[in-house]
């Protein structure tokens, strides 16, 4: 029993060390927003992160990438970083209605690429039946839990760790 309990407690201190040490860059912000519905296509979209990417002469390692619901690429080859952004114009000249794509690749100043994709949908506006405008303004909607899930699944199974410690723990001095 001694050794199960000094196991889980090596474990949970192991894994409470992970989200320190894997201190990554990750998605804070999108525009337009992940999941929303819009009435008119944006000039651009943008992905804040929670530090400035990595840029190295010459070469395009940070990349958005928008693709209409035709599957044509719509947005420049080139990606523009301001501070701890990346942003992309697109031609939204010829807008189709539907699903859009957003992808995106970013490489973090430790060298950490992170990568993904969200999407958003585009429809006309008529004057008979007006559009309805999701807008997700609150901390723990699906937004953020679609951007820091990797982050609750490490916390959840530190806690289930921990837990699991105690009860142990808790048994063996009721013996």
């Amino acid at each position: 029993m001694k050794k199960i309990s000094a196991l889980l407690g090596v474990a949970v201190l192991t894994l409470s060390s992970i989200t320190g040490a894997q201190a990554h860059s990750s998605v804070v912000k999108t525009v337009p927003q992940y999941q929303s519905l819009l009435q008119e296509l944006p000039s651009q979209v943008s992905i804040q992160f929670s530090e400035e990417p990595l840029t190295l002469k010459g070469k395009a390692i940070n990349s958005i990438t928008v693709v209409n619901p035709t599957g044509a690429v719509i947005s420049q080859k080139s990606t523009q970083i301001k501070d701890e952004q990346l942003i992309v114009k697109i031609d939204n000249s010829n807008a189709v209605v539907g699903t859009y794509s957003v992808k995106y690749r970013m490489a973090s100043a430790d060298g950490h690429v992170i990568s993904g994709s969200y999407r958003f949908d585009y429809k006309e506006s008529s004057k008979t039946s007006p559009v309805k405008v999701v807008k997700d303004n609150k901390w723990w909607g699906s937004h953020f839990i679609h951007l820091h899930k990797e982050h609750i699944l490490q916390a959840l199974a530190v806690l289930l760790l921990g837990a699991g410690w105690f009860v142990l723990r808790r048994r063996r001095q009721s013996r």
